[in-house]
């Protein structure tokens, strides 16, 4: 395995989701995290920022690893 210099990681998860999914189906819970996961997918590869992974309303993002990035 290889070192690295520097790292950072970020995990988030949307605050009371559990309570937002009580009254909605699948498809409208899809619809309503879509937009906003796809931007944020954006955001980070114009940082070059790495998704590790999505679960629910979870989302893990690294930047530095598995590539070096200076910023």
């Amino acid at each position: 395995s290889k070192p690295y210099d520097e790292v950072s990681v970020l995990f988030f998860d949307i605050v009371k989701y559990s309570d937002l999914t009580q009254d909605r189906t699948l498809d409208d819970l899809h619809n309503m995290l879509s937009p906003f996961f796809s931007a944020v997918d954006r955001l980070i590869l114009e940082a070059g920022a790495e998704k590790i992974k999505t679960s629910g309303d979870a989302y893990l993002i690294a930047c530095g690893a598995p590539e070096p990035n200076p910023n």
